[in-house]
Parts: structure tokens; sequence; C-alpha cells
């Protein structure tokens, strides 16, 4: 889960069989969650990621999906549209 300017907000994870591309969000005023339906180029589902909130976006990174480890990263605006990020540099290894 990662704290944003809107609440707190989960992504993904592993339900049943299933690995998930779910967003939920958390609003903490009125404590109650919600479950938007974003835009913008979906990343798979996955479990075991790694996420942060910065400067009006969560990152999103690597983790696993079905039968495949990844190292990719993604980002979330606050208007709730999906990025896939192009990140240069020596990328880490899938985990």
């Amino acid at each position: 889960m990662a704290l944003t300017g809107i609440g707190g907000l989960l992504f993904g994870g592993y339900v049943g069989e299933t690995y998930s591309n779910d967003v939920f969000i958390l609003d903490l005023v009125n404590e109650r969650w919600g479950k938007p339906t974003p835009g913008g180029d979906i990343p798979i589902g996955r479990e075991s990621h790694g996420m942060l909130y910065h400067h009006g976006a969560v990152y999103v990174f690597g983790g696993y999906g079905t039968g495949v480890v990844l190292n990719d990263v993604y980002s979330l605006s606050e208007d709730l549209t999906w990025e896939k990020k192009q990140i240069f540099g020596k990328v880490p290894s899938p985990r």
C-alpha cells in the first residue's frame, strides 16, 4: 500500500489463483474503500512488487506475475492513468 494525496492506494496481489491488477483506494477521511477503474497502459497483475508515491504519482516496480519475475516500472497518476515508464541506466534484476 502507498499513501498518496488521494488516500491509501492498494495495487495488485494474489487473489485465489489469479494475479490481480486491481486498484483500491482507502479514503482516510471517511474510512471507506473505493475501487476505481484506471485507464492508460495497465500493468499485468502481480504480487510482491515495490510501490512508492512521489510528486503526484504512485510508482510500481517489479514483482511476480503469472510465471514471470518482473523488473518493469509503471506510474499511476492521481487522475488514475497508468503509464509504463522507460527507465535508463543499469536496471535492477527482476525481483
